[in-house]
This record gives structure tokens, sequence and C-alpha cells, in this order.
């Protein structure tokens, strides 16, 4: 794509020529070291981010100053270095792409250094570190709580895109308090916690899948039972007991809460849980997942009972 079909005949109109060619050759490389001086400094800041505990505020803004750091280097070079060459290139170079060498190379150091910087963002996403924040945002009482569970939610979905392997323990440790508060919550701080149990729920069978990968094994014998299902929306009502089952990538419900559920031995893999409503069986079922010593749900179900026992070993849901 050329320069000219990248704005269109309207880039004049849009970018009116303001510049010589000499103002426009010091105007480029005096901006792009601005740029570089301040991913330097930002660069600086993020190694200081302690590396064994740190608080959501400091985990989030760090990781809110790359992404705007990113846009804003993507953002100055499409709305004013490439403008200031495009403008040079239609009233003075016989040549467009001639005169686009120079942006090029400044924008190629500047993409070398938000690598760089990515690289260092990278770094801070230890799974002590990014527990820890997950940690301090979901502790407190109510009126802290409503105000910090949304930053919780959003670092428990950067734990999952960046495939970040938070432990059993851990998970216990970040839910369990949430699950006390939910027994008297009421209205819209009853609504955060349950919010948070679903992210949590799916961040852990993403996460669960990093540490305890599912066997080939597993998956064949899963199959052959006709308990193996991927991709799949699933109604955990309509079978009391479910046995060596591998869930991945499915949408989980629970249309009958009061049906008696029995999880034996069962896998859930990237799978998502919007679908289940809020009931006394469906918070069973978060409780037994998030409080679980091993990645596989055991637990009877009478009017929703679910047990905890040793892995699958395994990994990957498909209603086959």
């Amino acid at each position: 794509m050329t320069a000219t079909s990248f704005l269109g005949p309207a880039s004049r109109r849009l970018f009116p020529i303001s510049h010589s060619r000499e103002e426009a050759a010091s105007t480029v490389p005096t901006k792009s070291e601005d740029i570089a001086a301040r991913i330097a400094t930002i660069e600086a800041k993020l190694n200081e981010i302690p590396k064994a505990t740190v608080t959501w505020k400091a985990l989030y803004s760090s990781l809110g100053v790359f992404a705007a750091i990113v846009l804003g280097v993507t953002g100055f070079f499409y709305t004013r270095m490439l403008p200031d060459k495009v403008e040079l290139g239609i009233s003075n170079s016989p040549s467009l792409s001639k005169s686009f060498v120079a942006v090029d190379k400044q924008f190629d150091s500047l993409v070398e250094k938000v690598d760089k910087l990515q690289v260092t963002v990278s770094s801070t996403m230890n799974p002590k570190i990014v527990a820890a924040a997950i940690k301090d945002a979901t502790s407190g009482d109510k009126v802290s709580l409503i105000r910090t569970l949304p930053n919780a939610r959003k670092l428990l979905t950067i734990a999952r895109e960046m495939k970040v392997p938070l432990t059993e323990k851990e998970y216990k440790e970040i839910s369990a308090p949430l699950f006390s508060q939910y027994v008297s919550a009421r209205d819209s701080f009853k609504q955060e916690l349950w919010s948070t149990f679903l992210e949590l729920a799916h961040t852990r069978t993403s996460t669960d899948a990093l540490l305890h990968p599912v066997s080939e094994e597993e998956v064949a014998r899963a199959k052959a039972s006709n308990n193996y299902f991927e991709g799949a929306e699933i109604d955990l009502s309509t079978r009391e007991t479910w046995k060596d089952t591998i869930f991945k990538n499915c949408q989980i419900r629970i249309s009958n809460p009061g049906n008696n559920l029995i999880l034996d031995h069962v896998r859930f893999i990237d799978d998502e849980f919007n679908s289940v409503a809020e009931n006394e069986t469906s918070r069973k079922l978060f409780q037994s997942l998030l409080e679980s010593d091993s990645p596989s749900v055991t637990k009877k179900v009478a009017v929703f009972t679910v047990t905890v026992d040793k892995p699958i070993l395994g990994s990957t849901p498909t209603a086959k």
C-alpha cells in the first residue's frame, strides 16, 4: 500500500502543507528523540517495581502506561510524522517512496525501543507479582471491594491472556475470603462478587491447563467413553453424574440447579461460565473449582456437592 492510497486524496485537506523541507527534516528527529527519551524513563520506572509484592495499582498502572506508550508511538507516527513526510513528498519530491526513507528509519528505531520495553513489561508478569496484585484488589471490606473488584477482574483477564500460571493455593487464597463475604452480601456488592467468581473460574480453567496439561491418553480415554467435549455448550443438569470428563473451550451452564449433580474427576479447560445463573448450586460449583487442590474437580452434589481429587493430567474438551 502506498502512502497516497493509505491517506487518500483527502490528505491535503486533513494535513495542509505547512513545512519546508528543512523544517520537516529537523522536526522528525526531534520528535522521535523526545519519544525515545520518554520510553527510557518509563522503562526505568518499570524496573523499579518490587519483585516480591505489588499492589494492584502499581501493576495495573504500569501496564496502562505501556499500552499508552505503544498507542502513542503508533499514533504519533500516523498523525504527526507520517503527515509531515506526506506533505513534503507531495510538494517537493517526484518519488514519494524516497521521501519516506527517513521516516521509516525513525519509526523502526522507535519500534525497537518499544519491543525492548515490552520485554521489561513481560518480566513483571511474574506469577507471584500478579497473584499479589490480585490479592490486593480482592482484599478489604465491602466499601473498598466495590471499588477494587473491577480492577481485580481486569487483572485476571490479563493473567489469562498473558498465560500467567497461578497455582491452586493462590486461587484458594484469593477466592476463599470472597466466598465468605458473599454469604451476607446484598445488591450491587453481591453482583460484584458474582462477576468476580465468573472471571476467577474462567481464568483458573485457563491457567490450570498450563500447569497441568492433559495427556493424549487422558483425552483418548475420555473420547472413548463419550466424555470429551470441546467447543460445545454444556448443560451440567443433563446428567446426574459426570465421570472422567473433559470440557475444553466450552460454555458451561446449569439449567436445573435443584437436580442432583456429581462431578467425579472432571477437568474444565479454558471454559466460560457467563451462562451460569446465580444460585446456590452454581456457587458451590465455583467454590469447589476455585478451592480445589488439583485441576480436576470431584464432588458429590446431592443438591450440590463437589469434591476435589488428583488431577486428570491432561487438557482438552469437545463433545464428540
